[in-house]
């Protein structure tokens, strides 16, 4: 904390704020119970071959799983 007044230093323990990895942040989210959504995959092109149930299918999200959500998680910082 910085006191203009006195010219005195932040104190010289604080640790620096860990930052958000904004490559995750685009990509994921953390929904309020603490499950990790993401998008699935392989609807950017191509999609004439693909069935429209498999189409209807890929647009919702899906929930991460496992060691991989509590990755995503502490990269997300929550």
């Amino acid at each position: 904390m910085w006191l203009k007044s006195l010219g005195t230093k932040p104190f010289e323990t604080e640790m620096p704020k860990q930052k958000t990895k904004k490559a995750v942040a685009k990509r994921m989210k953390v929904t309020k119970n603490g499950k990790v959504l993401r998008h699935h995959m392989g609807t950017g092109h191509l999609l004439a071959p693909k069935s429209p149930a498999r189409r209807r299918a890929l647009r919702r999200s899906t929930t991460v799983v496992g060691a991989f959500a509590a990755n995503m998680r502490r990269l997300l910082l929550k």
